[in-house]
């Protein structure tokens, strides 16, 4: 389950502070926060999941030190997408 559907979950049968919404909020964005990313790259994350034999070229094409067409994204942006991707959001290169 993603914070973000836990707080749907909770808020239609508890009454939320603004406080708890808020730390909440700040909790989904330290430990999963949304990752921006294209379609290629998301397929590649999606592809290395499927595969337990990751290599350090994937890694390279995911963050873009090999893809200069592809937006950079960080080495711990790639990690939390791949830990988490449901995080993923797909945009427009």
């Amino acid at each position: 389950m993603t914070f973000d559907e836990a707080l749907d979950q909770l808020e239609p049968r508890t009454i939320w502070s603004s406080e708890m919404r808020d730390l909440l909020e700040q909790l989904r964005q330290e430990y999963a926060p949304t990752v921006e990313m294209t379609e290629e790259q998301k397929d590649i994350i999606m592809n290395l999941l499927d595969d337990s034999d990751i290599s350090q070229d994937d890694w390279k094409t995911m963050i873009n030190d090999d893809s200069p067409e592809l937006p950079k994204i960080s080495y711990r942006q790639a990690i939390m997408a791949y830990m988490n991707p449901e995080t993923i959001k797909v945009v427009d290169e």
